[in-house]
């Protein structure tokens, strides 16, 4: 073989070993970026689920407050709040008399976007459907 077909040969080993090398690292690159991405996402969500939770406390709190319907100050009560997508930013539930009776109520609450508390509904079972509110044009 000539010098120049080895030379050529030996350019031609070094390249696909370069090529090789490249992808490889595209591929951890990709790797990564996915992994950085992801954990982006995921952080994103948990700040977003623990922004939930803190706007369902302030609104348990606020009604406890408020002494909304002069029960729900006691904690014996035991006044829990879920947010709605429905007509209703919450559905709270409680027990009104909960050292005779595990039955618990609930009621729709409306909230606006500076968080007051606008409209509260009349009781109904846990369970079953809570009126419509009276005011569905209230800023949410």
């Amino acid at each position: 073989m000539a010098s120049g077909d080895v030379q050529s040969a030996l350019r031609f080993v070094v390249g696909c070993a370069l090529v090789y090398v490249l992808f490889a690292l595209f591929g951890q690159f990709m790797s990564f970026t996915s992994l950085v991405f992801h954990g982006a996402q995921v952080s994103r969500a948990a700040s977003a689920a623990q922004h939930k939770q803190q706007a369902r406390l302030e609104i348990e709190s606020r009604l406890k407050k408020m002494n909304a319907l002069r029960l729900l100050a006691d904690s014996s009560h035991d006044l829990r709040c879920e947010e709605r997508s429905s007509s209703w930013s919450y559905v709270c539930s409680f027990a009104p008399t909960p050292k005779t009776s595990g039955t618990r109520v609930q009621f729709g609450v409306i909230v606006d976007s500076t968080g007051t508390v606008r409209e509260l509904s009349s009781f109904s079972p846990v369970g079953t459907d809570i009126a419509p509110p009276r005011n569905p044009t209230t800023d949410r």
